[in-house]
């Protein structure tokens, strides 16, 4: 999430396909690959691990890698720009809602039970998308807002004050931080998941204000605060 060093791209042929990838040298024990939701390949490997040697273990995925690509454009073709239509499936903190679409002299936006009102004097749906767009910004406010206070008790003396929140969406990264600027950066997306898995993202980022690195230090600081940290960061990514 941290901005980090050592990091390079790479590329190998895997039946005649080219797969591009990016090598990040970390202290890790294992290889460890893994294909992004924007299907780009991210893979982490210890620095006296041979380049030649991360390209080969590339190329041995290279069926794994080719599918799941080619899972996520289906996916992204059938299901990834939202119609607005009664029904449709919207993930806000861990759970589902089905949008309502209504009718009124007040629109707005409120969820009630397993659905996501909104309320549209007429049937324009950009209209609607774009009541839904201010809903949820609001909702990434006052959730990141109240998690990153929440936190900030415990990392009060590593900053200059509450660090400054940013929200936009990124396609590779959950968040990220400025230490020396004292800014806390987010994922608009992570309001679709439950909040501890936010928590976790939170703990993290603040946790580069003691340690700008991924290190052992870093994790044992992460681990002192919340012993589950791998088992949400792996729900997290799932």
């Amino acid at each position: 999430m941290n901005k980090t060093k050592h990091i390079t791209e790479r590329a190998v042929l895997y039946g005649g396909v080219r797969i591009v990838y990016t090598l990040e040298r970390k202290s890790v024990k294992n290889i460890n690959l893994r294909v992004r939701a924007d299907k780009s390949v991210y893979v982490s490997a210890n620095a006296r691990v041979p380049a030649s040697v991360c390209d080969e273990f590339v190329r041995s995925k290279g069926a794994f890698i080719l599918d799941a690509q080619r899972r996520l454009s289906a996916s992204q073709k059938n299901g990834g720009a939202k119609k607005y239509k009664d029904g449709e499936a919207f993930s806000l903190l861990g759970r589902t809602y089905r949008l309502k679409l209504m009718k009124g002299a007040r629109e707005g936006v409120f969820t009630d039970g397993g659905s996501l009102c909104v309320v549209l004097k007429g049937d324009d749906k950009k209209r609607a998308a774009k009541l839904i767009g201010e809903f949820t910004a609001e909702l990434c406010r006052d959730v990141f807002s109240r998690l990153l206070r929440a936190r900030y008790k415990d990392f009060s003396s590593y900053t200059s004050g509450l660090p400054a929140l940013r929200i936009r969406r990124m396609k590779s990264r959950w968040g990220s931080c400025i230490p020396s600027k004292n800014v806390i950066t987010l994922n608009s997306r992570l309001i679709e998941k439950p909040p501890e898995l936010i928590d976790y993202v939170v703990l993290h980022e603040y946790c580069h204000f003691v340690h700008p690195n991924h290190s052992k230090a870093f994790h044992a600081l992460v681990a002192s605060y919340m012993p589950d940290w791998k088992k949400r960061k792996a729900q997290l990514n799932a």
